[in-house]
């Protein structure tokens, strides 16, 4: 998740941020784009061999500490207010759920046009009903997998949202102390109590990363600014934490909180502890796939499988060739679907609610 940033986002989240977003949305891209030459999926196209050894799949995990970063940035003003939890909770569910239904919808629609053309297309109800509600199922196969693949993240996400709205009942420090220990003793009952779905799922301990955002947030919040030098020398460790995880073969869910969490977090806080990026019209463009990154989200896997069928005919085996063709194609596709579709809608969606958009303050003195 993947999470979209608030209905103010071109205002009040930080450029650096939207940049972030995007990069991140980049990375599951480029991680899709390389599986599929992988697996065979796209016939002429020969698989590649990346040099960068980087798992690009922790785009997602960069998702996760930026959505924290986002939720507390923008609604630590907002803790114990009366109504608070119920507009918050509001707003993400205007932001988040549309667009999801929306290509999970597309994505059956795609199971009925290309029968036996879509991997895991069982149309199972009661998997179908956790899908469209964000509950962590398993499919006709066994996998703990919505019928839209990448919205798995999704349901991370939205238990995230579930219990920060009830953190939001009480005061900023109270609320930020219940949140942490709530999420603390999740990850303690998963690893110690044999758990069904979903709270299998839902106690894993890469729910600890959205605790890294928050932890972001509240420094930056704190006014706490590092020089150029400090905030690349961050990025750089974060990546090289993550290639060398990479190189020593060190993969699994088990230890993804640390392995890829721990490394997303410090680039993050390369990209973000600082002063904002000035606006030009590089970071412009920057700050437009931020605000298509949720697009791009959803969108891409069908705008590959779209690319890849028509790819046999073109006679290009190059699987570079391919990957550059079918990620820019990604990337035009979700800023248009961004254009056309995700921004009228939420225009249209918000103008049924209370118009009211939280406020971030530019500093937290007491968090």
């Amino acid at each position: 998740m993947i999470a979209p940033a608030p209905a103010a986002a071109s205002r009040d989240i930080l450029i650096s941020v939207q940049a972030l977003r995007f990069l991140a949305a980049a990375m599951v891209l480029l991680g899709h784009l390389q599986d599929s030459l992988r697996r065979g999926r796209i016939k002429g196209a020969e698989a590649v061999s990346d040099p960068t050894m980087i798992p690009w799949h922790s785009g997602v995990d960069i998702f996760f500490i930026v959505s924290g970063f986002i939720m507390f940035f923008m609604s630590a003003a907002h803790f114990g207010k009366p109504g608070a939890p119920g507009m918050f909770l509001q707003r993400r569910a205007i932001r988040v759920i549309p667009l999801y239904w929306l290509f999970t919808s597309l994505m059956i629609a795609v199971i009925f046009a290309l029968p036996g053309k879509v991997v895991h297309d069982d149309l199972d109800a009661p998997h179908l009903l956790a899908t469209y509600f964000f509950v962590p199922w398993p499919n006709a196969d066994g996998a703990v997998q919505p019928l839209l693949s990448v919205g798995w993240t999704l349901n991370f996400e939205m238990l995230f949202y579930a219990v920060f709205a009830v953190s939001m009942l009480l005061p900023l420090r109270a609320g930020m102390i219940a949140l942490v220990t709530a999420f603390g003793a999740m990850v303690a009952a998963g690893w110690l109590l044999p758990l069904p779905e979903p709270f299998a799922t839902w106690t894993k301990p890469l729910i600890l990363e959205f605790l890294f955002g928050i932890s972001l947030a509240a420094i930056y919040m704190r006014g706490i600014r590092l020089s150029v030098a400090l905030r690349l020398g961050l990025v750089a460790l974060g990546v090289a934490l993550l290639i060398a995880g990479e190189a020593a073969g060190l993969r699994g869910e088990v230890g993804r909180w640390l392995l890829w969490g721990v490394p997303s977090a410090l680039i993050a806080a390369g990209f973000i502890l600082g002063p904002d990026f000035a606006l030009t019209r590089f970071t412009e463009v920057l700050r437009l796939g931020g605000d298509a990154s949720y697009s791009l989200y959803l969108s891409h896997l069908f705008s590959l499988r779209a690319i890849g069928l028509v790819w046999p005919f073109l006679g290009i085996k190059n699987g570079w060739a391919f990957i550059v063709v079918a990620g820019m194609g990604s990337i035009i596709a979700a800023v248009l679907v961004y254009l056309l579709i995700e921004k009228p809608m939420l225009r249209l969606l918000r103008s049924f609610g209370s118009g009211e958009r939280p406020r971030a303050p530019p500093r937290l003195h007491n968090a």
